[in-house]
């Protein structure tokens, strides 16, 4: 079985490091490991109009594009670069680091959002990701819709794939959402955050999600700066790695 990842440079200290032990962790569990650019995103058929489209929906919003080079940029091309994928597939974040989750058997085509809608951790092949790209470019003015409505409220003004899942969740009829995709949630098990205090009350825990914010909570608590919290990452990646042995 084989898991992907997504790579470009946001400026964030230690993404190799971090990528390092994603491919660590999983190779460890018996995945094949493969970390994908924008250069495969640009392989896809979606490519110039899923680019168009993100744009568009910012203008709309803030009256301005997205930065291209952005980390909120990067995190959208990475679903065009899902659809690159042939044979169906996990891919995640590099902040997913496995413990000792194992799977066994076939993935759907269908995309398959296994963290609610947090786009950490998914499954799907080409043809999943190429239904689930077309339901997102019909719904553009629902998109919009919640994107304004967010800026209103936390005056926010970029936005990544999460929100844009979210804004489906929010705004379309869950039955019409659900013909495309799954979704499902598991955090007594899987994409759970990382906190060492709490190793013996979720003792079954088998994947974690190192994200930004709740690392950082966890990071202020054992006395980092935030200038190290991306240092932090890798230290507590290496940490779920070793309970592997």
């Amino acid at each position: 079985m084989k898991i992907y990842t997504y790579y470009e440079d946001v400026g964030f200290k230690q993404q190799p490091e971090l990528i390092e032990q994603w491919s660590i962790s999983w190779q460890n569990n018996g995945f094949d490991t493969e970390v994908l650019t924008r250069e495969d995103a640009k392989k896809s058929s979606f490519f110039n109009e899923y680019y168009d489209f993100v744009q568009e929906i910012h203008v709309a919003v803030k009256g301005k594009e997205l930065a291209d080079d952005s980390y909120w940029m990067a995190t959208q091309l990475e679903i065009v670069a899902w659809h690159t994928i042939q044979q169906s597939s996990f891919v995640s974040d590099y902040d997913i680091i496995n413990k000792n989750w194992k799977f066994f058997g076939a993935l759907p085509s269908k995309v398959h959002w296994r963290d609610s809608c947090c786009p950490c951790f998914a499954s799907g092949d080409s043809r999943g990701w190429k239904r689930y790209i077309e339901f997102l470019l019909k719904r553009k003015d629902k998109i919009i819709e919640w994107c304004q409505s967010e800026n209103t409220k936390t005056r926010r003004t970029e936005f990544g794939d999460q929100d844009f899942l979210v804004a489906l969740y929010k705004k379309c009829f869950l039955s019409s959402l659900l013909s495309v995709v799954d979704i499902s949630r598991h955090h007594d098990r899987i994409c759970r955050h990382y906190d060492p205090d709490e190793l013996q009350t979720y003792k079954k825990m088998q994947i974690y999600h190192l994200g930004h914010s709740p690392t950082w909570t966890v990071a202020q608590k054992l006395g980092y700066k935030h200038k190290d919290l991306e240092l932090y990452r890798v230290i507590a990646a290496k940490e779920i790695i070793e309970m592997q042995k």
